[in-house]
């Protein structure tokens, strides 16, 4: 916040006295609250008044959206104000105008009927000029920035005097010597004349002349004028939803970068830091294709908001802290064929929808927590999975899982049963005999469980081995070696078929040994 040097306060009314600045960053935004199909009058005053004492008034671009509005200086005066609001329902400005050297002022006390189209406030309605000579024309002047402007003028003729039986007060009006208007004879109820159609003026220099007609007696009369210039804003906005997803992961983070603000994609010039947009086609909405947040800070898991980017290409996330697993949506975003989460602190399984999706270049290099397809165990060379690997191993998983069911619809032997799923005899290349744990569908466990024999697997000799597994969706399948004289559960319970009974010593043995597998390292 700043305030005007005391020495300029007597040229700008007090609520301009104090303003706000923006010393950091190429832009700076306001957001406004608008309701579609809703039509609002901005107005934005600019006042400089020396405020940071440097005597050096400041220039700039303003935007509305993405698009250029105007080339502002801030001016070290403001001009006398007349009508705003209550006194103007439209809430405008009113400025006088007159000429002193060229025309007559006139005013009246008799009230007028403003009650019209575009309500102009009365207080203005009952001022007026006429030229000084009764025979001159009533010109009007203005300036536009560019020849090809186009602008609608909107003129106000009430008439003020009480005309005698004689007077006639009759004018036509002429835009740059053309005919624009007429002939228009003034009353006391107001006459208001505008131009449906745009109009051009030449050179950028718009005059408006009142001009007499011939049986008029009286010349010609003006009480306001108002002048609207059309601005072409060619450049759409950024996609709405890519807008919310970004905000949304702008807020999920909180992220406070200052080139953060208004669209994201433009003006080109101004595009938010780490973003890539696609703006090849003026015809339709920016889309933002890629988005860098490596070395940002973040934390946490990774922002669910992201899959709202539905046109993203590339994602880097690199280099953060982020925690929590490789969520499954990035593999269903369509257009993404770059991941990058290399270098957090992320864990648990590479969903096998990425792995598998092809075309997707995936680094999960640095993430000493993360969890291939390989095993519990895997050194940073396992992590980043091409997808040339990914096909092989798929079709080798496929070669497996249709081989071991194809030896249990002909085995169909059932040899055990337990809270993961029933257990068959099976075998591999019509010799080697397995055990197939299959999981149940109406089991509370056998997925969890699934997970940590893959995980937490022990070797033992006294321990059947983990001769492969099969993941296809919601067939999951634990595959072991065959032992024909039964577990070791029956074994120390001395519930065997031979009623063979286990010594004491070699219980503990093998309890002490494997308690002492389970808790060794895993090495790499």
């Amino acid at each position: 916040m700043g305030r005007v040097d005391k020495e300029f306060e007597s040229d700008y009314p007090r609520p301009c006295w104090n303003l706000r600045f923006f010393p950091e960053g190429e832009r700076n935004c306001y957001n406004i609250n608008v309701t579609k199909g809703t039509k609002y009058l901005i107005r934005a005053t600019f006042v400089y008044g020396n405020y940071d004492r440097s005597n050096i008034i400041p220039t700039f671009d303003l935007y509305l959206g993405p698009n250029i509005w105007t080339k502002v200086e801030a001016n070290d005066t403001i001009k006398e104000i007349r009508g705003r609001y209550p006194y103007d329902l439209y809430d405008r400005f009113w400025f006088p105008v007159f000429n002193e050297s060229l025309w007559i002022p006139i005013t009246t006390n008799l009230s007028e009927n403003t009650g019209i189209a575009y309500n102009p406030p009365e207080r203005v309605m009952k001022t007026a000029a006429t030229p000084l000579d009764a025979n001159a024309t009533l010109d009007i002047e203005w300036t536009v920035e560019s020849p090809t402007t186009q602008c609608y003028p909107y003129l106000y003729f009430p008439e003020l005097q009480t005309l005698q039986a004689n007077d006639t007060r009759e004018f036509n009006l002429m835009l740059n010597g053309a005919f624009l208007y007429g002939p228009i004879l003034p009353t006391l109820d107001m006459e208001i004349v505008y131009d449906k159609l745009p109009n051009q003026c030449t050179d950028g220099k718009c005059v408006l002349q009142l001009t007499k007609t011939p049986r008029s007696t009286l010349p010609p009369i003006l009480s306001a004028y108002e002048v609207y210039t059309v601005m072409d804003f060619p450049q759409l906005e950024t996609n709405d939803d890519d807008v919310n997803g970004i905000r949304e992961v702008q807020d999920t983070y909180d992220l406070r970068r200052i080139t953060w603000q208004g669209d994201p994609c433009v003006p080109n010039q101004f595009s938010w830091e780490g973003l890539k947009c696609n703006q090849s086609d003026n015809s339709t909405p920016p889309t933002i294709i890629s988005l860098d947040l490596s070395s940002s800070g973040l934390t946490g898991v990774i922002a669910e908001a992201i899959q709202n980017l539905a046109h993203l290409q590339q994602l880097d996330l690199s280099n953060n802290s982020l925690s929590g697993g490789v969520p499954d949506f990035l593999a269903d975003m369509k257009s993404l064929f770059l991941i990058n989460l290399s270098d957090n602190n992320l864990s648990g399984w590479v969903p096998k929808t990425i792995v598998e999706k092809k075309g997707l270049k995936f680094n999960v290099e640095g993430n000493p927590h993360i969890i291939s397809k390989s095993g519990p165990c895997v050194s940073k060379e396992d992590i980043v999975v091409p997808v040339s690997i990914a096909v092989v191993v798929t079709s080798l998983a496929l070669l497996v899982t249709a081989l071991v069911i194809f030896f249990l619809c002909r085995q169909k032997r059932v040899i055990g049963e337990g809270g993961f799923g029933s257990v068959y005899l099976g075998s591999v290349n019509g010799a080697e005999q397995v055990a197939v744990k299959v999981l149940s569908h109406s089991s509370s466990q056998g997925d969890r469980e699934f997970r940590a024999e893959l995980l937490l697997r022990v070797h033992h000799k006294n321990l059947v081995g983990l001769v492969g597994y099969c993941d296809e969706g919601e067939n999951l399948a634990l595959i072991y070696e065959y032992m024909a004289n039964g577990d070791l559960k029956e074994h120390m319970s001395g519930r065997t078929r031979n009623n063979f009974i286990m010594s004491w010593e070699n219980r503990l043995k093998i309890a002490t040994e494997t308690a002492q597998e389970i808790l060794s390292p895993c090495v790499d």
